[in-house]
């Protein structure tokens, strides 16, 4: 029994080092290397980082026919790690997400509602998660900013987009990425919104980044600040624009066929 128990330890402990390896590639900003392993290795921990990997390379492509593959490769490992993992938590977001700008791409309103009501249900069971919280403040902020209509259909809320941030940020404040994500919010919304945007920006530049992507993030910051410094709307709406991911994803909406999402 002994021996079981410590080979059953060993086995666990290897497929944490595992694990470990892509999200050690990841924070290196090695998103291929991070993508390819987190695949070969085929646990949950690891596809789940291939999937967020596969966001980023997708996401900051500039080939709009490779974003929505990558995409589509992304969803795939997210898929099979939530085979593999019904209940992880950043599996979840990541697919949530994908879902999203698949919802995006091929302009399908029921996608973009499908992307809300995941994140919803990861919500229920993991309340306190600073991702999930981070997410549905995202989602609420996109459609929130997308006009009349998008609100209309999708429901949409600045202001609940504003109340999800802050309890992603009251419980992780040095999470750069949804800091971010609030900051460009806040950055095409009213004078004093704005404002507020402009003050935190100079403060999340002072901030450390904790790996590649925060480091990128805070490259992409600059254009926006320095757009907000001078008040000027279109160059805030385009600098907010060239800092988010998959921009240009609905230009392959006629290249490639619609990612067979499961009913």
């Amino acid at each position: 029994m002994k021996k079981l128990f410590a080979l059953l330890l060993i086995v666990s402990c290897a497929s944490t080092a595992r694990a470990n390896e892509a999200a050690d590639a990841y924070r290196q900003g090695r998103f291929l290397v991070a993508r390819d392993l987190g695949r070969s290795l085929g646990d949950a921990d690891s596809l789940a980082w291939a999937c967020r990997a596969g966001l980023v390379i997708g996401g900051y492509s500039g080939d709009a026919r490779q974003s929505a593959h990558d995409l589509h490769g992304a969803l795939e490992d997210c898929d099979a790690a939530l085979a593999l993992d019904p209940d992880h938590p950043f599996a979840l977001v990541s697919r949530a997400l994908a879902i999203g700008f698949e919802g995006k791409r091929v302009k399908k309103a029921n996608l973009a509602k499908a992307s809300r009501e995941m994140l919803e249900g990861a919500l229920t069971r993991h309340p306190d998660d600073p991702l999930v919280l981070g997410a549905l403040g995202g989602w609420h902020a996109a459609v929130s900013r997308s006009g009349f209509l998008a609100r209309a259909v999708l429901g949409g809320n600045s202001k609940v987009a504003r109340d999800y941030f802050e309890q992603a940020l009251a419980l992780a404040p040095e999470n750069l990425p949804i800091r971010f994500e609030f900051l460009k919010f806040l950055a095409t919304g009213n004078s004093d919104e704005r404002k507020e945007a402009l003050e935190g920006l100079v403060a999340f530049e002072a901030m450390t980044p904790s790996d590649a992507f925060d480091r990128m993030l805070l490259e992409k910051a600059r254009a926006l600040t320095d757009a907000l410094k001078v008040n000027d709307k279109r160059a805030i709406r385009d600098a907010r624009e060239a800092a988010s991911a998959f921009t240009n994803i609905d230009d392959a909406k006629e290249e490639v066929e619609p990612y067979p999402l499961a009913q």
